[in-house]
């Protein structure tokens, strides 16, 4: 739609200046002069070919046409040349020009858009894909790529790329030790290898070359003196890359650093948080010996579910905080009320029954834990209504809810089976089968039995408990 109305602007632009040319000719050929707008659109629109296709239909419109038409008399050949190289010469420039201030502001747009992607995602892994993509289009290269670099093995592993194969990106592991041109740039420069055949700093200049990338572009990826990994630009022909693009890469490496800062960051502050609400979940249960490990059982479980779901990272990390503090609440019910087997049979008295509003109560202050509070408030509840707090049914109960009430009952009778070998691990897997649809989610009790399927040997041995946890665990 863009070019179509370009194209009819243009052509409108023509008709007048021809009929303005046409009317004045051998009185005013100054009139002429208008078809410099069309000619400049049409560079601006189309570049150096349509600035020189604008520029022949703009000459013979403003010289042999007029002759044709009975508007001149004689053939003025010299001036017509002159002037259709005038057209020529100031299309080609704009277009030049044009280009520029295109390609420097597709610079900025994308390098805008990945400043927003680090301000509004910290998935470490979707923000350098993004940056690489971008780079891959902006320079158009063959591929871009990030590696991270691990400090105790001496390798760069790979974070992030775009345009290269999976054979090449399985090829082995790039040792330090052995990549020449990595070490420079691990040590601060910018380093180009203009012909891959005739390099010796590769540790892979075979695979390389394979691969269809005869040079290459390094810089590196630092933040506060701290090294942390490589940027790669791949060419697919012979090339110096100039000091622009250097410097546009370099740009780029920047912002990944940045977002490798800034995750790293936030995962530290998770981990930290989580561990310190993980401390105090256990601290809880171990007022009763018969639920120590649940909340911790339950999270590892809920997390398992998720990602069988199909859940995205975010919700699986609010689903593992949801699922460690579903319990929370149990501050505030006395050891009497919480003895084993009365919260799942549903016999718990009015104060048990209390817990799950208590937590959510508890949870309401932490703004980003918001969406879990719904978890934690209604994990007692069933589809039927015969749950608690609230009694909700069937679609009142939110999702992440429904999840938290199936995988708390899988665990209950699971920790509850441990003690009695003739009921065993399947025991619990037939339990929430039953339950499914009637009192469980469906889906939630499917995700259960498909992430349990392997786990059915646990029938054949006394230690329920403990093989069931050291299974969750191998799935952190």
């Amino acid at each position: 739609m863009r070019h179509t109305g370009f194209m009819l602007g243009i052509l409108a632009m023509m008709a007048g200046s021809t009929a303005l040319v046409y009317v004045t000719a051998g009185e005013n050929s100054s009139a002429a002069q208008f078809y410099y707008i069309p000619v400049i659109i049409s560079a601006f629109s189309y570049g150096v070919l349509g600035a020189w296709v604008a520029a022949l239909v703009a000459g013979f419109l403003a010289g042999p046409y007029l002759l044709l038409a009975g508007r001149v008399e004689e053939p003025q050949v010299l001036d017509w040349v002159v002037r259709f190289l005038f057209f020529g010469v100031i299309g080609t420039i704009t277009a030049i020009l044009s280009g520029k201030v295109v390609r420097q502001a597709r610079e900025f747009e994308s390098l805008f858009k990945v400043a927003q992607a680090i301000n509004s995602s910290l998935r470490l892994g979707d923000v350098l894909k993004g940056i690489v993509s971008r780079v891959k289009t902006i320079t158009r290269v063959r591929a871009a790529s990030i590696r991270l670099l691990d400090e105790e093995k001496g390798e760069l592993s790979l974070a992030a790329s775009d345009g290269l194969s999976d054979e090449y990106l399985t090829k082995g592991s790039i040792e330090v030790s052995h990549s020449g041109i990595d070490q420079e740039v691990l040590e601060g420069r910018v380093s180009v290898i203009q012909d891959v055949a005739r390099t010796t700093r590769l540790q892979y200049a075979e695979h390389v070359l394979r691969e269809g990338v005869h040079a290459m572009l390094c810089v590196p990826l630092a933040s506060r003196g701290r090294r942390l990994g490589v940027f790669r630009v791949y060419s697919g022909r012979r090339k110096q890359f100039g000091t622009p693009v250097r410097n546009l890469v370099q740009t780029f490496a920047n912002q990944a650093a940045i977002a490798i800062e800034n995750a790293e960051l936030y995962e530290n502050l998770q981990r930290s948080y989580f561990e310190t609400v993980r401390g105090l979940s256990r601290a809880l249960e171990a007022r009763d010996e018969s639920t120590l490990g649940h909340s911790e059982r339950v999270t590892r479980l809920l997390a398992l579910m998720a990602e069988h779901m199909g859940f995205s990272r975010d919700e699986i990390d609010l689903i593992r905080f949801g699922g460690i503090l579903h319990d929370i609440g149990k501050v505030g019910i006395t050891e009497e009320a919480l003895q084993p087997g009365t919260l799942l049979n549903g016999g718990a008295d009015l104060l048990a029954q209390m817990h799950p509003l208590i937590g959510a109560s508890i949870l309401e202050p932490v703004s980003f834990l918001k969406p879990v509070i719904p978890m934690v408030q209604f994990h007692h509840e069933y589809l039927d209504g015969s749950g608690y707090p609230e009694g909700l049914a069937g679609k009142e109960i939110p999702p992440y809810a429904r999840l938290a009430a199936a995988a708390n009952v899988f665990d209950l009778v699971v920790a509850r089976s441990a003690g009695n070998q003739s009921l065993g691990f399947e025991h619990a897997r037939s339990r929430v089968q039953r339950m499914a649809d009637a009192q469980l989610d469906a889906g939630a009790v499917e995700a259960i039995l498909a992430v349990t399927a392997d786990l059915a040997e646990l029938d054949t041995t006394a230690d329920v408990l403990g093989r069931y946890e050291t299974a969750l665990e191998a799935n952190p």
